[in-house]
């Protein structure tokens, strides 16, 4: 259903989106009735573009159809958006076209150079409700809520082992695999894991070393 928004200065065609309660607006913004309500149109001044001349409703609406209509030439998957389809071909041509101004690194997506760099500027965005502790991503939070709730939804098929995390739970997977991918340089033992290879490697420089008890 079309419907005409006479807003001070603003005259706005709306479609809503049957699955959710919200409308779009135009440049795919989304805004509630209450958003509207406020005045927030008002920033789209002299503007009168129809949803059903833009693609935006068209995008969202495949959140809700599952379609994706893009596909990888070269393994086959597909996205509901081509923009998310060039960002992950670059996994298959290793481009990397985003720079960090401050250290060189390079990045695939924009989204990667602006969490890189938090490193650079301390920022913190996300806090934890219950201690207050704060992260640079938003997946770095969900993993230390799980101390507090004690939630682990990773599980080994092997063994059962349940993990906080996807990354500890590939670790512990390679007990059971006998995957070793750290190796040193100087004598050639490998590792299951980076800290464990940082340790043995004192033997060698002499840096560090424990004490030994021999009591």
């Amino acid at each position: 259903m079309t419907r005409q928004w006479n807003l001070k200065r603003v005259s706005v065609r709306m479609v809503d989106c049957k699955k959710i309660d919200m409308v779009h607006g135009f440049n795919g913004h989304l805004l509630s009735g209450r958003d509207l309500s406020s005045g927030e149109a008002e920033k789209h001044e002299n503007k009168d573009n129809s949803i059903s001349d833009t693609k935006h409703l068209k995008k969202h609406q495949q959140l809700h159809t599952g379609e994706r209509p893009y596909v990888c030439g070269q393994c086959g998957k597909r996205f509901a958006q081509s923009g998310h389809l060039l960002a992950h071909q670059r996994i298959h041509t290793g481009e990397k076209p985003y720079h960090c101004l401050h250290c060189g690194s390079n990045f695939k997506t924009s989204k990667e150079l602006k969490v890189h760099q938090r490193i650079h500027t301390g920022e913190k965005p996300y806090g934890c409700g219950q201690c207050g502790k704060r992260f640079a991503q938003s997946g770095h939070l969900l993993a230390h809520q799980r101390i507090h709730t004690g939630e682990k939804p990773y599980h080994c098929l092997d063994c059962g082992s349940s993990f906080k995390t996807l990354n500890i739970l590939k670790v512990h997977q390679r007990i059971h695999t006998g995957e070793k991918p750290y190796g040193c340089d100087h004598c050639g033992i490998r590792f299951i894991r980076s800290g464990h290879l940082v340790t043995h490697q004192r033997i060698h420089t002499g840096e560090n070393l424990p004490l030994l008890r021999l009591w």
